[in-house]
């Protein structure tokens, strides 16, 4: 017997209730976004964490705290913790993900530009002309794949390109 539900996300129509599991889904998915940021932003500024603190005039680990993890954060933290970081200020705008056209990609957006042929089952070549700036490459030696790396990513988020 198959207990799973099948959630599928739809805009908000009429006076109709939007359900939990949409409100949850861009819930995580703002929390997600604030936290990249923040962090992003906490990387790229090159001070420890105890700077930070400072800073804020808070307690390392409480500092600590807010930067390990998405959490349902105030705006005025947000704003607080950006501006001790870097001086930095959140930009806002709005986006429809769900009145946007639906997409059937043959690969991801980050792929395009980068083109993989093979004639020969042994070998590949690869035109990598379309990268954006900054984009490392790096062709696997012992299978028939490449990584590709843009500078904002770790080593836990290279992305793995199957060759044709």
């Amino acid at each position: 017997m198959n207990t799973s539900q099948t959630s599928t996300l739809s805009e908000p129509a009429g006076d109709g209730r939007v359900s939990q599991g949409t409100l949850a889904y861009f819930q995580t998915r703002n929390r997600t976004r604030l936290h990249d940021i923040v962090l992003s932003e906490f990387e790229k500024s090159g001070i420890s964490q105890a700077t930070l603190a400072r800073r804020l005039g808070k307690r390392p680990e409480v500092v600590s705290r807010f930067l390990s993890a998405p959490g349902n954060w105030e705006v005025d933290s947000v704003s607080d913790y950006l501006f001790a970081i870097s001086g930095a200020e959140l930009s806002y705008g709005t986006s429809h993900p769900l009145s946007e056209a639906v997409r059937n990609n043959t690969q991801p957006d980050w792929v395009v530009g980068l083109s993989i042929s093979s004639a020969d089952p042994t070998s590949y070549t690869l035109d990598a002309s379309g990268l954006s700036p900054g984009a490392n490459i790096f062709p696997s030696t012992s299978a028939k794949f490449v990584v590709v790396s843009t500078a904002s990513d770790t080593d836990a988020t290279k992305r793995i390109v199957a060759a044709a």
